[in-house]
């Protein structure tokens, strides 16, 4: 009774006063690295400006270097963190694979044998889900399993979206008091689940259906089952470390307040609106600055090696990026889609890479591979639209542009 007064007292708390973050000292990288041709830079600012994103972060990949990267807006400094969003899954799938390879899993094994509950489709319980599945969203789980929230459990945050969105209390309460992730597995996937067979979306294997609950809820528990490891530790100590991105983190309460971007949603009363920083004393979302990024893009552009590290085999990087589903289509924004791989995405004009959205934010690192050699560029900005109805006709001026800019660049330093 008096843990539950004691919970009931820190959620107002929260609510009325937010959560306070460190206000320690971080590296500044400065404005900008390298160099490029100097329209490059203005034609980008003048977009900027014009287009009133709040912050933004560019950076141009050509072979096996980030050769430029500059930061514009109110935080243009290179050591600015944003969230990756679903770029996260490219992580997710890199460990996956990285486990694959040690022998720990196999991609066409039956998830069950290495979940601590039986994820099977009720209406057909003989046809197993497998990990390949999984990695190339045919599951037939849907995008977002009921009740699961992918805002982080921050004060600051929630009251932005209850004041702005209308939300109910009673779902302010379980955002603070989630069910824990295991018990909640067990319960949504137990043949008494009150949700049946109705959240899946098909058959598994038999389509395609992009899914978050697959990658953050059912790989990230395999992870952790099969490594005795937190997601996080597992990325930190395969990935991020050996990659020297020391600007990423999955807790927000790693950097102080000032170097976090402030995210931004485009709302119809408001306009341009400044959300307060999420997760600040919560996990579960990667963080990262765009020379962080180009480290991750640069090696899965290389075979999976940087700087005489290798963190995947050649063969387990060409799998990744292998097209598993034919596909065709808009997808946002402003590309055409070719098909999917293991936590990679395949676009017209042989762009491979992948994008990611949250509140607040939006990223995209994508390449190209040429005679030359491959070239790349990664977008980083705090113009969201996941909790707000997106602006395409902003996004084909602006966002687009600014790709091309970069692209253009990028063919031309690697010939």
């Amino acid at each position: 009774m008096k843990k539950c007064l004691f919970g009931i007292v820190c959620l107002i708390v929260a609510i009325l006063t937010g959560c306070d973050q460190s206000n320690s000292q971080f590296t500044l990288l400065g404005d900008e690295y390298g160099a490029v041709d100097e329209s490059v830079g203005s034609q980008i600012e003048h977009l900027v400006q014009e287009s009133g994103v709040p912050t933004m972060s560019v950076g141009i990949v050509v072979k096996d270097e980030l050769v430029w990267a500059r930061g514009f807006g109110a935080q243009p400094d290179l050591s600015t963190v944003y969230s990756a969003g679903s770029i996260d899954k490219s992580l997710t799938a890199t460990a996956i694979m990285q486990l694959a390879e040690q022998g720990f899993v196999d991609l066409d094994d039956d998830v069950n044998q290495y979940l601590p509950f039986s994820a099977r489709h009720p209406d057909y319980p003989d046809t197993p889900v497998t990990i390949r599945m999984l990695l190339s969203h045919q599951s037939g789980l849907p995008h977002d399993l009921p009740g699961t929230r992918y805002i982080d459990n921050d004060g600051p945050m929630l009251r932005w979206q209850f004041s702005n969105r209308g939300r109910e209390f009673t779902d302010l309460f379980r955002s603070y008091f989630p069910m824990d992730k295991e018990t909640y597995l067990k319960e949504v996937f137990s043949k008494d689940s009150k949700y049946g067979s109705e959240f899946w979306v098909m058959k598994p294997g038999t389509g395609f259906q992009y899914s978050n609950s697959g990658y953050y809820l059912i790989l990230g528990t395999i992870i952790e089952e099969v490594t005795g490891q937190s997601f996080q530790d597992f990325i930190t100590t395969n990935i991020l470390k050996p990659l020297k991105m020391e600007n990423t983190s999955y807790k927000g309460s790693d950097f102080p307040e000032e170097q976090i971007a402030v995210p931004y949603e485009n709302t119809e009363v408001q306009g341009y609106a400044d959300l307060p920083l999420m997760g600040a004393q919560a996990s579960g979302k990667l963080r990262t600055t765009v020379p962080d990024l180009a480290r991750f893009l640069l090696f899965h552009m290389n075979q999976g090696e940087l700087e005489g590290t290798q963190i995947l085999e050649p063969a387990s990087v060409d799998l990744m990026h292998a097209r598993t589903i034919p596909m065709s289509g808009f997808d946002f924004p402003g590309m055409d889609f070719y098909g999917v791989g293991f936590g990679w995405t395949l676009w017209g004009d042989g762009l491979q890479g992948h994008g990611g959205a949250t509140p607040g934010y939006y990223a995209q690192m994508l390449y190209k591979e040429s005679d030359s050699g491959p070239y790349g560029a990664i977008i980083m900005m705090t113009y969201g639209c996941s909790i707000t109805e997106c602006d395409f006709e902003w996004f084909d001026n602006y966002f687009v542009a600014i790709r091309e800019v970069l692209l253009e660049q990028a063919e031309e330093l690697s010939k």
